[in-house]
């Protein structure tokens, strides 16, 4: 049985919301895939979020250790890490540890990086990334590879 409910709109018209449909809605917003952004540079920071966050829910961190905290009290669906980060773990050595660690190893990681060179790619490959993507980068490229290491 489906609950409507009629709301009168500023110029007088009725609208009927199905409540059943309402409740999908907010079903679906509720399962949202979550992505981790482990990036220094605020200016890339903004701009990928800014390109994430009306499809994605975007969780931030500058540095290593800032990622593996979110990592360890937040269920996240996809990793994007930067190869340069601040302190005493780069991209790659956290990538290594992300997928040394059972509980993590599943969690797809894409390395978008301004490292561009063949043995930057190889490298992250290498440290376990699903994917490598080098800045500048296309966003439909970016969105593209997002979605096809997305858990369905």
């Amino acid at each position: 049985m489906s609950l409507y409910t009629v709301y009168r709109g500023n110029s007088g018209t009725h609208s009927i919301r199905n409540h059943e449909q309402n409740t999908r809605f907010m079903s679906d917003e509720a399962q949202r895939k979550a992505i981790l952004l482990v990036e220094d540079d605020e200016q890339s920071m903004t701009y990928v979020q800014v390109l994430l966050r009306k499809q994605y829910d975007v969780h931030l961190a500058q540095w290593a250790s800032a990622a593996w905290d979110i990592l360890q009290s937040t269920p996240i669906d996809l990793i994007l890490m930067d190869i340069s980060l601040p302190g005493t773990e780069n991209g790659l050595e956290l990538t290594q540890r992300i997928k040394a660690t059972a509980s993590l190893a599943a969690i797809p990681i894409i390395v978008l990086t301004a490292h561009a060179f063949p043995r930057d790619r190889v490298n992250s490959l290498a440290a376990g990334a699903d994917a490598y993507i080098s800045k500048p980068f296309d966003r439909h490229h970016l969105l593209e590879t997002i979605g096809s290491l997305l858990p369905a």
